[in-house]
């Protein structure tokens, strides 16, 4: 016995394919239903006449062609959320049950409308609530009275636009991207690889400077929270540190997890953290401009500072049997270190428009 729900299914497949009130071919519609999968002898029919008329929005038809009887078939109007409406109104309670879009409900329903709809272009909701019918959904079911404000709910950033007293829906490009952006995918994990590379490198690259030398690796992991995004930039950084302490000489002197009894290991928490801090700062709304790049920047250098300075003299002091007085401490691992990063975060924030430009926004 077929359903109302896969009545409506099968009537928002055909209406994608077909148009209503004209004379479709018998054979033609049997190879649609073939190719989606759609088998009569499911329903308990073993001929597909009888199958077809079981669905109310279908009718047979008969003409003479040259002596020769042609089969067709035409599709009709069909209110399927009426009929159910009257069903339910048939209850004892006469309550109308309205059901609640659930997260995924509105992921399958906005992932279906990208595949199967351009950006940008206004489509009628006629043809977008087709689309809905297909995938087995009714607004009306839920709790919405207009089409249009089921679509609001399923993402606010659909917009919907009215033309000569027809209603369309338009997909917003930046919706797309957000929403891919959630899910860790293969690009997240071979883009975060790389700036596990650079950070790598960056460890090895010395800049000869009067009192304290400075590497590139804070710039790289800055740039992998600007760039990258908080997420996936405190992951490249924790790559890093990972296979490190497995044994690969990654760090400046080696790697292995002995490492994390060096009192510097601290810095290398430090990336982690400030990496995550500096990239949830630059996603914020307005922080594109150099100067809030460059604040992000600095507040992710003193999360680095702070991290190593703490580990360096817990490690120091109470493991290593290496004391440091805090002035020792505060002068030769932040006073003389910082100016070099300092002028790094400079850099970072001269760059990052420019990247994040060429590159389209972050990757």
């Amino acid at each position: 016995m077929i359903t109302q729900k896969q009545k409506r299914v099968i009537y928002g497949q055909l209406i994608s394919s077909f148009e209503k009130e004209v004379d479709i071919p018998l054979a033609s519609l049997a190879l649609f239903f073939n190719s989606k999968h759609i088998s009569y002898s499911e329903f308990g029919y073993k001929k597909i006449k009888p199958f077809l008329n079981s669905l109310e929005f279908l009718s047979l038809k008969t003409k003479e062609n040259k002596g020769h009887k042609d089969e067709f078939v035409v599709i009709h109007d069909f209110d399927v959320d009426h009929k159910e409406e009257e069903k339910m109104k048939s209850k004892k309670d006469h309550k109308k049950v309205k059901l609640a879009l659930t997260e995924h409900d509105r992921n399958k329903i906005y992932s279906a409308f990208l595949s199967e709809f351009d950006e940008g272009t206004p489509i009628p909701l006629s043809q977008v609530n087709a689309t809905l019918m297909s995938l087995g959904y009714s607004y009306k079911e839920y709790k919405h009275t207009k089409l249009a404000q089921f679509l609001l709910d399923i993402n606010p950033t659909i917009r919907i636009e009215k033309r000569n007293n027809i209603q369309y829906m338009m997909l917003l490009k930046l919706v797309k991207k957000e929403m891919t952006n959630k899910k860790f995918t293969i690009k997240d994990m071979v883009i975060s690889s790389m700036f596990t590379v650079l950070i790598t490198v960056g460890a090895f690259i010395k800049i000869p400077v009067p009192v304290c030398p400075f590497t590139l690796q804070f710039f790289f992991t800055t740039m992998a929270g600007l760039i990258l995004g908080a997420k996936r930039g405190a992951i490249s950084c924790a790559l890093y540190a990972i296979l490190g302490l497995i044994g690969l000489p990654l760090f400046a002197e080696g790697g292995g997890i002995w490492y994390l009894a060096k009192p510097t290991f601290g810095y290398i928490i430090g990336f982690i953290i400030g990496s995550y801090v500096t990239g949830k700062l630059a996603e914020r709304k307005g922080w594109d401009k150099p100067l809030l790049i460059f604040v992000a920047s600095f507040i992710g250098l003193l999360i680095v500072y702070a991290c190593g300075m703490v580990y360096y003299y817990v490690i120091g002091n109470y493991i290593a049997d290496s004391p440091i007085g805090i002035w020792a401490l505060f002068l030769y691992c932040f006073l003389l270190a910082v100016p070099g990063d300092f002028v790094l975060c400079v850099l970072s924030a001269l760059t990052t428009k420019r990247i994040r430009k060429a590159l389209g926004g972050r990757i």
